[in-house]
């Protein structure tokens, strides 16, 4: 814990919705720190990129997984944290050091009026989250290929996040969840050539895995009355807004 002249961190505790898995037994509870001065750093630091400034700041905040205090040890699992438990630690550490009041910006889709949205963050929850000790799951696609899919993690998100901005960029955010192709490693090659009954199969194949973040507001138009829905931006760098 990161302790500065005239003040202290705050110290906070969470059950995370899946864990991970250590010798046979699945731990859930992470305690941590508030962020500080070195968080704030590494969000400014230009060269990494956001999911890698993510890492860095729960693994600084880390301080004790279960009963494990090893600095190597809690760096190397939230390495391996799934994705749904790295969205949901963010949101616990947030709640902690900024508000739990996220306010953000949005278009009205029927008048196309700037919004602004408040909303409590302490509402959000994981819904089916995947258990640490069921984290792949073989599939067979509506055209007999069979796959081996694994929970995204820290790895899946900066592939997904490299690919972001290329031409290939759904086939790779698919493919970073296949770990084996008709019992072969997988190419992008085998991603693209799936045909679009296939793709939405694997699509929805990996929300049942995966569970998915209960992340929808109602919000109403000031400007024209008209209601409608939105999800909030829980990825990427106004997030945390330090």
């Amino acid at each position: 814990m990161v302790e500065m002249l005239g003040s202290k961190a705050a110290v906070d505790s969470c059950t995370l919705p899946t864990g991970f898995l250590v010798d046979g037994k699945i731990i859930q509870d992470i305690q941590f720190r508030e962020m500080a001065g070195p968080e704030e750093d590494i969000f400014a630091n230009r060269k990494m990129s956001v999911s890698k400034k993510f890492t860095s700041i729960m693994q600084n905040c880390s301080l004790k997984i279960g009963d494990i205090e090893d600095r190597q040890k809690i760096n190397s699992l939230i390495n391996k944290m799934v994705e749904t438990d790295r969205i949901y630690y963010l949101i616990q550490l947030r709640m902690l050091s900024i508000d739990p009041l996220l306010n953000f910006q949005t278009i009205c889709p029927s008048c196309q009026h700037e919004d602004k949205v408040v909303f409590d963050l302490s509402g959000i929850v994981v819904k089916n989250p995947p258990s640490a000790s069921e984290l792949s799951r073989e599939i067979k696609l509506p055209s007999g290929n069979e796959l081996t899919l694994r929970v995204a993690d820290g790895k899946a998100e900066e592939i997904i996040e490299r690919a972001s901005n290329e031409k290939n960029a759904i086939s790779l955010a698919l493919m970073s969840r296949v770990e084996s192709f008709n019992g072969k490693p997988v190419s992008l090659s085998d991603i693209i050539n799936l045909n679009m009954k296939d793709r939405k199969f694997l699509r929805a194949e990996i929300e049942k895995l995966e569970g998915s973040i209960d992340d929808a507001y109602d919000a109403e138009c000031p400007a024209c009355g008209h209601a409608y829905k939105g999800s909030v931006p829980l990825a990427g760098s106004d997030f945390l807004d330090l």
